[in-house]
């Protein structure tokens, strides 16, 4: 039997099986949810008795921790363009905040497994991901920051919280945004950019 422990790893390197076996959670995950998901589901999808998972995983909670690990390894790997850009830290800031829109769109499916159903991991593996993610904040924070000192943003905006809505406006991207729709990806990510770098730049108006 495999441990536990590789599954999270295993995605993006296993066998074509394992692949089918996570792509095949994913999707039901998604249209059913987690908790409404048998690995019976997951075994007829990938068209293997339920005994043949036990090859891959020990619990239904590895193909989760697997998908969202994954998820956020992704983001990591797809938004780190930001890192290289020469230029002040509102340059930086922009094409952060258009490549987490890019990224976010590209993988809507386990985006949305991750929001909706990370509270059902075991508290460890919540917590690994709760980490690793508060690691990924804290660096659009720090963007937002250093802008602050070069004097490209409004020094009175609360950076913790101007990271907070970053983050919510391009989240819900994958609530409602359709590959087929009328708006292509690029545009999506250099409007919400746009509206983003806004907000950080305008001084409020009075109360």
């Amino acid at each position: 039997m495999r441990a536990a422990r590789n599954t999270a790893t295993s995605a993006a390197t296993g066998s074509g099986r394992q692949q089918q076996v996570l792509k095949a959670a994913a999707d039901i995950f998604r249209r059913k949810g987690y908790d409404a998901t048998s690995l019976q589901d997951i075994a007829d999808a990938v068209g293997i008795q339920k005994g043949s998972l036990y090859h891959y995983i020990d619990t239904k909670e590895d193909l989760l921790f697997a998908i969202i690990k994954d998820t956020h390894d992704r983001t990591l790997k797809g938004n780190s363009r930001w890192r290289t850009i020469e230029g002040d830290a509102l340059a930086r800031l922009r094409v952060f905040i258009e490549d987490h829109a890019r990224v976010s769109m590209k993988h809507g499916r386990s985006t949305s497994i991750y929001f909706r159903d990370a509270r059902a991991l075991s508290r460890a593996r919540r917590d690994e991901i709760m980490t690793a993610r508060d690691e990924y904040e804290s660096a659009l924070r720090s963007l937002i920051e250093q802008a602050q000192a070069e004097g490209t943003v409004n020094p009175k905006l609360n950076p913790r919280l101007a990271t907070f809505a970053i983050f919510g406006m391009i989240n819900w991207l994958y609530q409602w945004y359709r590959p087929s729709g009328a708006l292509s990806p690029d545009t999506i990510a250099r409007s919400l950019a746009d509206q983003a770098l806004a907000s950080l730049t305008a001084e409020p108006p009075p109360v």
